[in-house]
C-alpha cells in the first residue's frame, strides 16, 4: 500500500504527527514527532478485538485532541483519545456497505463520507452520535472521497471523485446551517485525490495524475471556481492524497513513495520530499496533535479540516 493521507493541527514543537496505515497487518496509527523522520515514537491504536481493520483511511481531530479514524473495512468510525484509549466500540457503525472514508468534526456534529454509497452523513457529536442523517446524496458509488471544513465552520467541502450525474470530478459545498448543497463548486478537475483548507479559507485540491500524467495540487480561493483559476504546486509529488497546512507549510502524503512531503505554503518550494519516510503501509490519514495547554489555532487538515480557537495566538515563523 502507499501513503494517501495527511492531517495536521497547529500547535507547538511538542505536537505529534499521527499516521494511519492502510493495508498494514491489523491496521494501526503511528506517531511521529514534528521533526519527521522514519522512526515512529509510538502507536495510537492497533488491531485487536474491536480494533482497526487492515484498511484505515482518513484521520480527523476534535477540539479536545481526540482522533477519529475512518475504519474502511469495518464500515465504522473509531474515536481515540490522544493517549490511545478507544471511545465506543466503534463510535459510529455505518453498517452494510457503508465504507467509511473520512470524518469531519465540528463542535456539534460529526460528518462521515461513505465511499461505496456516495453519501455524506451527519451524526451528533461524541459520545452519543445517534443514527445519523444523510446531508449529501447522489454522488454515486465510489465517489465520496474526502471532506474539508472551512476555517469558520460555515461550509463543508466534499471531494466528489466521479459524480453519478455528470461523470466529472468536482468539489461540492454544503452550507452547514441551511443544508443546501452546491455541486461543482470547484469544477474542471480530473482524478481528484485529496482536499484541505488553510486558516485563510483557501482550498487545496490534490490530483493524482496517474501513469504518464502530472501530479499537481491546485489552490482555489474560498469563492471556488474552475481548474484554470488555481495556482499549482508541482514537483516533489508522487500520487498526492492527504494534505494539511501547519505553520506556513503544506504537508502532503505521497502515496507513490510512502512518504510525507513538506512544502513552503507561500510559493510551493519543496522543503523535503521525504519529511516522513520508510513507511511500509500508509494510506489516507495523518494528523498533528498539539499540546492542549499551548494551542493557539487548532487547525485540522488532511482529508478533513477545521479550526478551533483556543488559548493563545500562534505567531507564524519567519521563513
Amino acid at each position: 500500500m502507499a501513503v494517501i493521507g495527511l492531517f495536521l493541527a497547529a500547535g507547538t514543537v511538542s505536537a505529534q504527527i499521527y499516521v494511519s496505515q492502510n493495508g498494514a497487518t491489523n491496521g494501526s496509527v503511528l506517531i511521529f514527532g514534528l521533526s519527521g523522520g522514519s522512526t515512529p515514537t509510538g502507536t495510537l491504536a492497533s488491531g485487536a478485538t474491536g480494533g482497526l481493520s487492515t484498511n484505515t483511511y482518513g484521520l480527523s481531530l476534535d477540539a479536545a485532541g481526540n482522533v477519529y479514524v475512518a475504519d474502511f473495512s469495518h464500515q465504522a468510525v473509531r474515536e481515540y483519545t490522544s493517549g490511545g484509549t478507544q471511545i465506543g466500540n466503534p463510535l459510529i457503525n455505518g453498517g452494510g456497505s457503508n465504507t467509511a472514508f473520512q470524518a469531519a468534526v465540528t463542535s456539534t456534529n460529526i460528518y462521515v463520507a461513505y465511499y461505496a454509497t456516495g453519501v455524506v452523513t451527519k451524526y451528533n457529536s461524541s459520545p452519543t452520535p445517534g443514527t445519523g442523517v444523510n446531508v449529501v446524496m447522489g454522488l454515486g458509488a465510489s465517489s465520496a472521497d474526502g471532506l474539508a471544513l472551512d476555517p469558520t465552520g460555515t461550509f463543508l467541502y466534499v471531494l466528489d471523485r466521479a459524480n453519478a450525474v455528470t461523470g466529472a470530478a468536482n468539489v461540492g459545498r454544503l452550507n452547514i446551517a441551511t443544508g443546501v448543497y452546491t455541486g461543482g463548486f470547484i469544477s474542471g478537475l480530473t482524478k481528484v485525490s485529496g482536499i484541505t483548507t488553510d486558516p485563510a479559507g483557501n482550498i487545496y485540491v490534490a490530483t493524482d495524475g496517474g501513469v504518464g500524467n502530472t501530479d499537481v495540487i491546485t489552490v482555489f480561493p474560498s469563492t471556488g471556481g474552475t481548474i484554470t483559476a488555481g495556482t499549482l504546486f508541482r514537483g516533489g509529488l508522487n500520487d498526492p492524497y492527504g494534505m494539511s497546512v501547519f505553520d506556513g507549510y503544506l504537508y502532503v502524503a505521497n502515496s507513490g513513495t510512502k512518504s510525507v512531503g513538506k512544502f513552503l505554503l507561500s510559493d510551493g518550494t519543496v522543503g523535503s520530499t521525504t519529511f516522513i519516510s520508510g513507511l511500509a503501509q500508509l494510506d489516507f490519514g495523518l494528523v498533528v496533535i498539539p499540546e492542549p495547554s499551548s494551542v493557539a489555532l487548532l487547525c485540522i487538515g488532511g482529508m478533513a479540516f477545521a479550526c478551533f480557537k483556543t488559548r493563545r495566538m500562534l505567531r507564524k515563523k519567519a521563513v
